[in-house]
């Protein structure tokens, strides 16, 4: 087991020095391994290998035991962001700003952009409700959870559900939330609640609620939570969690 984990990672070298991962990842297409052959029948659920300058992600389909590429980046580079747990995200939360808490939490909930939670508008609010993503202009049907529904009910502004602290006429933004994300971050790193290695902003909420889809019920809850047309996608996002691990 040991020698051909060993001989895996010389392959992923290999495949990394001329670029064949690269452009697979580039083309969003999965690469094929036969694990069977490679781990003498083993078959593992998940496997993460660190290598001198890339961290290579990989998924294992356990039915035909297929190796496939979940994501390619450079080591130590973090400039995007990265999950949280259970626990940070709760430190997170608890250094909000209350308005800003609510929209977060609604991200970790639904899986949707903070974009998406922003353009709510007063007047369409309603406990289930049909969104049309701002990013792609699909559309999926949310239910807020009741607690935070109540939150959004009593905040919520003349036109918008979470309008701008400036002028009423205009949502809160993304920058908003973003920085005020930011300030709690740099308090719990400096604490060592948060990895140096974490970067932490509005699109770790999504990342949360991919990870614990993906726990709860596989690659297509993900999926389906996220509103992906591509798997390959959803996989860099339900991973999210080994990334930080690593």
């Amino acid at each position: 087991m040991i020698s051909c984990a060993l001989c895996f990672v010389n392959l992923c070298h290999a495949a990394l020095r001329g670029g064949f991962f690269a452009a697979a990842l580039r083309q969003r297409q999965p690469v094929a391994v036969d694990s069977k052959s490679l781990f003498h029948g083993f078959c593992p659920k998940r496997l993460i290998f660190s290598l001198t300058d890339s961290i290579l992600y990989l998924d294992v389909f356990c039915n035909n035991c297929e190796l496939s590429i979940l994501g390619l980046s450079k080591g130590g580079d973090f400039t995007r962001t990265t999950y949280a747990d259970r626990a940070q995200m709760a430190h997170i939360l608890a250094a909000l700003m209350p308005e800003n808490r609510v929209i977060v939490q609604l991200c970790m909930a639904t899986g949707l952009r903070v974009s998406d939670v922003l353009e709510l508008r007063s007047a369409d609010l309603k406990r289930r409700q049909t969104i049309r993503e701002k990013k792609t202009g699909k559309t999926r049907r949310v239910q807020w959870p009741a607690n935070l529904y109540e939150e959004m009910e009593r905040g919520a502004g003349k036109y918008w559900v979470f309008e701008s602290r400036t002028d009423p006429k205009k949502h809160r933004t993304r920058q908003a939330v973003w920085k005020d994300i930011k300030q709690a971050e740099a308090v719990f790193k400096r604490s060592g609640s948060l990895s140096r290695r974490q970067n932490i902003g509005t699109h770790t909420a999504r990342k949360y609620a991919a990870v614990g889809a993906y726990h709860r019920g596989g690659i297509a809850a993900a999926q389906r939570l996220l509103n992906h047309s591509d798997p390959l996608i959803t996989r860099l996002y339900a991973l999210a969690d080994l990334e930080v691990k690593e």
